[in-house]
């Protein structure tokens, strides 16, 4: 699953690798789709490689893979490091380095009923797999105020879900800004001052409209390819994308599906608050000129503007019924889960309707 779609354990080779981080650095920052601490810890088992047969070609395989895919069903961390390495170690220790996918499923999977993760992992594990066969394009849009930890949730939401393209409208409407005549040379709408609430939201619906037409590329390349991207930033607004909403519902009437899981998150203004105060204060100065030379005034109009934005993305959300998640420094987990959750229960919906059930399996296929 890793850079999107493929077979759970599979090493890629080095030009799809090269090619995978082709698409995501000109899409925006490459996530790495893995915990920073796995590749660190080696094992002898690493140096034995063992082939995983799929009908009439192979793949090699790699439990650092395995345990990505492990963690996106929601296994602890912990816990997919020891399975994949128990699995490797049994497969090498009995001589079975020719295996099907089947047979190394069946393994996996009895490893995984001893250390107490049954049906309802080996069910997502199973989900999992046949999202990565049948390629369904797949979008995760968080929209959000500025300063709200999207772009930190959006890096963990990928760590777990093993996807590895990130792009962040930052960075669009950078790009994009350039090539606008009235833009090139003013200064972002969250940083500007206006004499009225109604001034500040439309001049930001400019730089939003900017930005959505930068988005068409990607998200084009997205359902032509079958890729997989999750989008971040204060520049989405939800009912901007009424038009990939229409796509995403007639494709699942035609059963041919395309996943598209917005969100907006809100934090309390307390929260707001300490957001804030962590960001860099030595970039607020020179982006927020407009404000007056005050750095007190500088945070209380920076606040206005966000509280405005903030404000309109949760009614924009409400409008087109877009899930609404609260974000908070005591809450970050629980959002994380709510997040993981949400876009597990899209995926199951989209692979029942391209006929491939619940992820159950016969009995009999879960290797005990």
């Amino acid at each position: 699953m890793e850079g999107g779609h493929g077979a759970p354990g599979a090493e890629k080779d080095g030009e799809e690798r090269q090619g995978s981080m082709q698409h995501e650095s000109e899409s925006g920052p490459a996530i790495p789709p893995r915990h920073p601490e796995v590749g660190r810890a080696s094992s002898k088992y690493d140096f034995v490689k063992v082939r995983v047969w799929l009908a009439d070609h192979y793949y090699t395989f790699s439990r650092f893979l395995v345990s990505r895919v492990l963690s996106v069903t929601k296994v602890s961390y912990a816990d997919t490091l020891k399975i994949s390495l128990a699995l490797k170690k049994e497969l090498v220790d009995k001589g079975r380095l020719d295996v099907t996918q089947e047979d190394m499923e069946a393994s996996l999977f009895a490893i995984m009923r001893h250390q107490g993760y049954g049906d309802e992992y080996i069910s997502r594990y199973r989900l999992l797999s046949l999202f990565n066969h049948q390629r369904v394009p797949l979008v995760i849009l968080i929209c959000g105020t500025g300063r709200t930890g999207k772009s930190t949730l959006a890096t963990q939401l990928a760590e777990r879900l093993n996807l590895s393209a990130v792009l962040q409208t930052d960075l669009v409407f950078e790009v994009m800004r350039q090539v606008s005549p009235t833009m090139s040379n003013t200064p972002k709408a969250l940083h500007r001052r206006f004499g009225s609430r109604e001034e500040f939201l439309a001049a930001h619906a400019e730089e939003r409209a900017l930005v959505r037409g930068g988005l068409e590329g990607e998200l084009r390349k997205v359902l032509e390819e079958g890729k997989t991207l999750i989008i971040e930033g204060s520049h989405l607004d939800p009912e901007g994308f009424a038009d990939v909403q229409e796509v995403a519902e007639r494709r699942r009437r035609e059963g041919n599906p395309f996943i598209f899981v917005p969100f907006t998150l809100s934090a309390a203004p307390a929260d707001h608050q300490v957001f804030l105060n962590n960001s860099s204060t030595s970039e607020r100065g020179h982006e927020l000129l407009d404000f007056g030379d005050d750095p007190e005034a500088q945070a209380l109009g920076l606040r206005a503007n966000l509280a405005h934005l903030d404000a309109y993305l949760r009614e924009a959300s409400t409008r087109c019924s877009v899930p609404v998640l609260r974000v908070g420094v005591q809450i970050f987990g629980e959002t994380l889960d709510a997040l993981h959750t949400r876009v597990l229960e899209h995926i199951h919906m989209a692979v029942r309707q391209q006929g491939g059930g619940d992820g159950g399996g016969r009995d009999g296929d879960t290797g005990e």
